[in-house]
């Protein structure tokens, strides 16, 4: 399997983290600091993630 092959799947990995994260915040913890860390956590994930995504859709120009 390739570099860009596996990128692209770990950045689908982090997306799928992100996003389960950001629709479970509530259910997860009832506290409203964590839930901004939690927040600020699944937009760091998908941002990763988006990122990933990029970098190894370039490298095969």
């Amino acid at each position: 399997m390739s570099r860009e092959a596996l990128e692209i799947i770990l950045g689908i990995g982090f997306a799928i983290i992100g996003l389960a994260l950001f629709l479970r915040r509530d259910t997860l913890s009832k506290s409203k600091y964590y839930r901004i860390i939690m927040i600020i956590a699944a937009i760091l994930f998908v941002a990763f993630a988006v990122y990933l995504g990029f970098r190894s859709f370039n490298s095969y120009e």
